[in-house]
């Protein structure tokens, strides 16, 4: 349809300025929507760390596309602050070790979440003998 409906413009500049009043206003709604989203992201409401990353890089990239940088330490402060009220101890650990990257806790978080899949298997493995 845009094909079609700018074929007879051919000067860069005014099909770049028609294209922008067309479309501009999507990054509005997408502002809109990946503000929502990181506001109700909760860390302790997904199951593995890797979804956590994904639903978080992704609102990153969403808000990086609106022109809305998040920095390490928003990251950091967002997953600190989402845990589990059952996970305290774990999430003040987490703080104490003053990340300043948030790719440094999440590494941490995925190979502690990788040993605790292992101590389960282990003790399921051990209910089974």
């Amino acid at each position: 349809m845009l094909r079609f409906e700018d074929l007879n413009v051919t000067d860069p500049s005014i099909l770049s300025n028609l294209l922008k009043e067309r479309f501009d206003h999507q990054k509005e709604v997408i502002l809109q929507n990946a503000r929502d989203e990181w506001r109700t992201l909760r860390f302790h409401d997904l199951k593995k760390v890797i979804e956590c990353n994904s639903a978080l890089f992704r609102i990153c990239s969403q808000l990086k596309y609106c022109r809305k940088e998040v920095t390490d330490e928003d990251m950091l402060e967002k997953t600190n602050s989402t845990f589990h009220a059952t996970n305290i101890t774990l999430m003040q650990q987490y703080r104490l070790q003053k990340f300043t990257r948030y790719s440094e806790l999440n590494a941490c978080l995925l190979v502690a979440e990788q040993n605790n899949e292992l101590l389960m298997k282990n003790h399921d493995s051990c209910q089974h003998d």
